[in-house]
């Protein structure tokens, strides 16, 4: 089995290629709900509604429905700050932080599995080839907005 060191290291090389307008592509409702409890959880277990909006790139109904979502499950609470009855604090309850440790749990197991079988030096091979291709496109994509902008 992969050891802890060599499952740390490789998250952190793919975090380096997840970059936000990626992610926003995945599954919207479960990664939503995930991204809030990790969110949260790394945050010390308060934010804002609106900060979470502004974090997510998505409108404050949107992580209504979200937070609609997680209170059903238990995972967070509602409170209206005390400072401004019109701003709405979001809170992990210790069910949401259970979650949160199985969440990561899964995800640094199916870390370890993918470092057995496939091997560290060609995950990591397949991420720098990955990163130079997203830089090229990246790079490419907004070479064409500048030459569309002059036509």
């Amino acid at each position: 089995m992969a050891s802890r060191e060599e499952v740390l290291e490789l998250i952190e090389s793919f975090k380096n290629l997840h970059p936000q307008h990626v992610v926003e592509k995945a599954q919207f409702e479960q990664r939503g709900m995930n991204f809030v409890v990790k969110y949260l959880a790394k945050n010390g277990g308060t934010t804002y509604t609106f900060e979470l909006a502004n974090v997510m790139g998505i409108s404050t109904a949107r992580v209504s429905n979200l937070i609609n979502k997680l209170e059903q499950k238990g995972f967070v609470e509602r409170k209206i700050a005390e400072n401004d009855a019109r701003k709405t604090i979001l809170i992990l309850t210790e069910r949401g932080k259970e979650y949160h440790e199985e969440m990561e749990e899964k995800y640094f197991m199916m870390m370890s599995k993918m470092i057995d079988v496939i091997g560290k030096e060609e995950i990591l091979q397949f991420i720098q080839t990955f990163g130079k291709m997203q830089t090229f496109f990246e790079s490419h994509i907004d070479n064409q907005e500048k030459e569309d902008k002059h036509d």
